[in-house]
């Protein structure tokens, strides 16, 4: 790649970003955020891991309840699918 490509491409790129913000700031706000989060050794910090330990409690407790509760119904995790595939198979045959 040759100098006049290199300088074509960065023009082409701060282009594409100044249209971008112009288009969605809060977006690309955002994007800036995360980035300087991540760059900034946020991942690691033990605020990011109470995060997602939070996060994990809301999304691990319901869907457990509700595989909990289909077993003791007497029905597989997967029962809802093969319900779905055995209608699809009789409309089919």
């Amino acid at each position: 790649m040759n100098e006049r490509n290199v300088v074509q491409r960065a023009v082409d790129a701060r282009s594409f970003l100044v249209d971008q913000a112009n288009e969605n700031p809060i977006r690309t706000i955002l994007v800036a955020l995360g980035a300087g989060f991540i760059v900034g050794g946020g991942l690691t910090s033990p605020l990011t891991g109470r995060i997602l330990k939070i996060g994990l409690r809301f999304v691990s407790v319901p869907l457990l309840a509700q595989v909990v509760g289909g077993m003791a119904r007497g029905q597989s995790f997967d029962s809802d699918r093969n319900d779905q595939k055995q209608e699809h198979e009789q409309k089919a045959g």
